[in-house]
C-alpha cells in the first residue's frame, strides 16, 4: 500500500492544475483535472502527444461518471457489469464540456479504475481527471515509476509509486453507435462485453 501522504500530495498537484504520474490496475498513467485547459495544455507538450487524440476522463466511481453521460439504462447496466476495470467505454456527454475532454465531438472516453492507489487518488481529487499512459507519443507505456520519471524527469508535479497488476492497456468500446464496437482489446475480452449488452436487453 502506497503511503497515503503520497496520494494526497498528487491530489492536492492536481486539483491546483498540476500534472501528476501515478500506477493504475494496467499500466502507468499521466493526468490533469479535467477543467484545467492550461495544465491539459501543459500535459500535451510533455507527451509531444498529437492535439488531436483524446485523453479518458477518469471517474471515481460509475456512479460519478453518470452525471457526465448521457446513456441509456441498457448501456448503464452494461458498465455496472466492468467498471470498476480495465474497459474505457465510449459514451456521450450529458452536456457541452471543456474542449480538451471531447475536442468538441460531444463524446468521452469513460475510465473507473479497480486499481487501489488511482482509485484513492480519484477519491481524493473528487473531480474527473483526464488521463493517458504515463509515456512519450509513441513510445510503450511505463509500468514501473522508473520507467515514467525516465519518460518525464520534469514538467511533472507529483509521482506516486505502486503496482501495476496486467500491463496491458485497457479495452477500448464505442458504446455511441446501436450496439458497442471494439476500438482496441485488452485484458477484458470484447465477447464478454458483448454477452452483457445482449443481456441487459
Amino acid at each position: 500500500m502506497v503511503a497515503n501522504e503520497n496520494i494526497f500530495k498528487a491530489a492536492s498537484s492536481l486539483k491546483n492544475g498540476g500534472i501528476a504520474v501515478f500506477p493504475t490496475e494496467t499500466v502507468y498513467g499521466i493526468g490533469v483535472v479535467y477543467n484545467s485547459e492550461n495544465a491539459y495544455k501543459k500535459l500535451l507538450e510533455l507527451k509531444k502527444r498529437p492535439p488531436e487524440k483524446p485523453f479518458s476522463m477518469m471517474f471515481k466511481s460509475l456512479e460519478q461518471a453518470r452525471g457526465y453521460l448521457d446513456a441509456s439504462p441498457r448501456l448503464l447496466k452494461t458498465m455496472e457489469r466492468f467498471l470498476p476495470g480495465e474497459v474505457t467505454f465510449l459514451c456521450r456527454a450529458k452536456w457541452k464540456l471543456p474542449h480538451q475532454c471531447d475536442h468538441g465531438s460531444g463524446i468521452i472516453g469513460v475510465r473507473v479504475p479497480s486499481g487501489e492507489v488511482a482509485r484513492l487518488l480519484m477519491e481524493a481529487v473528487d473531480e474527473p481527471c483526464l488521463v493517458t499512459s504515463a509515456n512519450l507519443s509513441g513510445e510503450p507505456a511505463a509500468t514501473t515509476l522508473g520507467m515514467a520519471k525516465d519518460y518525464f524527469p520534469t514538467g511533472v508535479d507529483a509521482y506516486v509509486d505502486g503496482p501495476c497488476e496486467s500491463n496491458l492497456a485497457t479495452t477500448i468500446v464505442d458504446c455511441v453507435g446501436f450496439e458497442p464496437r471494439l476500438i482496441r482489446a485488452g485484458k477484458i475480452k470484447f465477447e464478454d462485453i458483448l454477452k452483457a449488452w445482449e443481456e441487459a436487453s
